[in-house]
C-alpha cells in the first residue's frame, strides 16, 4: 500500500470533485483547444528534470511533514523519482518494470503482470507525455487563472478512487508543466507537491535511471 501511494503522489494527478469554483479562477467551457496545445507542446519535450517539495497533512498529527528529492523524465519513458530529505526513498520506471528502494532494499515490479502497477504506470507516463486530458478514464473539469491553468479530473476507475479522493493539478501558462499538485486523499488528508528549478529537454544520461 506504501508503494501504490507514493507511486500515485508522482505527478499528479488527479481526482475529484469541486464543489465550487476557485477563487480566481474562470471555468473553461471548451477545453478542447488547450487540449491540442497541451499535446502539441508535450511533443516538444524530450526530457524532464525538477526539484520537489512535497507537504503532507494528515488528520492525525497537527504538523504538515515536508519533504524534498527531485525527479527525472525522459521520453523513452523513463521516469526517476527520489526522496533526499527526511528519508531516503526511490521509485525509478524503465524498460516496463518499476523498481522501489527503500531502507537500502529494492523491489521490482513488472508493470504488465501487475494491474495497478500498469494502471500507475499509464497514468504517469501520459501525465508526463501531456494525454492526460483527453484520458477516457477521467471526467475533467479546467480553470483559467492569471498565470496558470488549473485541472480538476474526476476518476471513473474504480482501482483509481481506493486511492485518491481529489486532486487539483496547476500548469503553467506558458510552458504546460506542472507548477503544483494537491492530492486529497480523503476530506482531511492531503499531499502537495510543489516543482521547483525545472529543466526541459536537457540530457539525461542512462545512469540517472539505474537502481543500486
Amino acid at each position: 500500500m506504501k508503494c501504490l501511494l507514493c507511486l500515485v503522489f508522482v505527478f499528479s494527478l488527479a481526482i475529484g470533485r469541486v464543489a465550487a469554483q476557485p477563487a480566481g479562477y474562470t471555468l473553461v467551457e471548451d477545453a478542447s483547444a488547450l487540449e491540442q496545445e497541451f499535446r502539441g507542446s508535450a511533443a516538444t519535450v524530450r526530457s524532464i528534470s525538477s526539484s520537489f517539495v512535497q507537504e503532507k497533512k494528515l488528520a492525525y498529527l497537527d504538523e504538515v511533514v515536508e519533504s524534498k528529492g527531485a525527479f527525472w523524465y525522459r521520453d523513452d519513458n523513463s521516469l526517476r523519482w527520489a526522496y533526499d530529505s527526511p528519508f531516503h526513498y526511490l521509485i525509478v520506471i524503465k524498460d516496463g518494470r518499476f523498481f522501489i528502494k527503500d531502507q537500502g532494499e529494492v523491489k521490482v515490479f513488472d508493470v504488465k503482470s501487475n494491474p495497478a502497477f500498469k494502471l500507475l504506470n499509464d497514468l504517469i507516463i501520459s501525465i508526463a507525455k501531456g494525454s492526460v486530458m483527453g484520458d477516457q478514464r477521467f471526467d475533467l473539469q479546467v480553470y483559467e487563472g492569471a498565470r496558470d491553468y488549473l485541472l480538476v479530473m474526476q476518476p471513473r476507475d474504480a482501482q483509481l478512487k481506493q486511492f485518491i479522493q481529489q486532486s487539483e493539478v496547476y500548469l503553467d501558462k506558458e510552458s504546460l508543466l506542472a507548477l503544483k499538485v494537491i492530492i486529497r486523499e480523503s476530506e482531511t488528508d492531503f499531499t502537495q507537491i510543489s516543482f521547483v528549478n525545472r529543466k526541459m529537454n536537457e540530457p539525461i544520461e542512462d545512469a540517472v535511471f539505474d537502481v543500486r
